[in-house]
């Protein structure tokens, strides 16, 4: 394994690094510091889960489906892994105007439905910029294009869910926790098929536009399932704290079974064209 790569990517990794230091020093110093009065250890578990487990999803994928230089150089590796520690952050950064503030509603407030949303969150924006890096590119600004256009699309709908469904009232001001669950098995699930759409070999910008606009259109589907169920299971007078495993969990199972049978879908349907061919 080599470690050989350009001036421009050796700058994108000391940078990168450099801002991964920092974000990791914050994460650690906001979940153990900001949440420590009231707010026990297992309760912010999650939040040190789901980075670690969103990071090594993007590990997995470097080593089993990046390009071939990716694999055969350690550099590559590196520079994809601590940029994508920085991608998280930012993605994070941006949940608080999608109506669910990390610091606020998660840790000061101790809200464990606004827990369970911001870590099925970062799943999502990990399983977008882990899709991103499968198959062969150019440049690691292929990559970035193909991980920024599915990070966008999510955040673009986690947006037009939250119109649709004012669903952080329901977690961060109810604190129902089914709503946080169906929530973050959501966005999940959309996260696994945005990353899908935009993996693949790099061709051309048109050619990844293309691609993920045929791909990713079921989620479309989705989150309007999603919000018809959100409307119907949002916490009411009569019943101010729905079942978490009926209208919670089990829900969310759904949405990612729904997303991992469609995406399953993608690969058969290509063999079965390429037969053809």
């Amino acid at each position: 394994m080599s470690f050989d790569i350009s001036d421009d990517e050796s700058f994108v990794l000391v940078v990168s690094g450099l801002g991964a230091a920092v974000v990791v020093f914050r994460w650690v110093w906001t979940l153990n510091r900001v949440a420590t009065v009231g707010c026990p250890s297992g309760q912010r578990r999650p939040l040190f889960l789901a980075p670690a487990l969103g990071l090594g999803l993007v590990l997995l994928t470097l080593i089993l489906f990046g390009a071939h230089e990716v694999k055969e150089n350690g550099s590559y590796v590196l520079l994809f892994m601590v940029v994508g520690v920085v991608w998280i952050a930012i993605a994070v950064s941006l949940f608080q105007w999608l109506g669910v503030s990390l610091r606020e509603d998660a840790l000061e407030n101790h809200n464990r439905a606004a827990i369970t949303t911001i870590s099925g969150g970062i799943l999502g924006v990990s399983l977008t910029y882990a899709g991103g890096n499968i198959g062969e590119g150019p440049t690691i600004w292929t990559t970035f294009f193909s991980a920024l256009m599915a990070t966008g699309a999510l955040l673009v709908a986690w947006a037009c869910f939250e119109f649709a469904t004012h669903v952080s009232e329901a977690i961060t001001i109810e604190r129902d926790l089914a709503s946080g669950v169906r929530l973050a098995g959501l966005l999940t699930a959309e996260g696994f098929i945005l990353g899908r759409s935009v993996a693949g070999d790099w061709v051309s910008e048109e050619a990844t536009a293309r691609d993920f606009v045929r791909e990713a259109w079921p989620m479309v589907m989705l989150a309007v399932i999603a919000g018809v169920v959100q409307r119907l299971l949002r916490p009411t007078a009569s019943n101010q704290s729905p079942a978490v495993g009926l209208y919670g969990w089990l829900l969310a199972v759904f949405y990612l079974m729904g997303a991992v049978l469609y995406v399953a879908s993608l690969g058969s349907w290509n063999t079965v064209s390429a037969v053809i061919r």
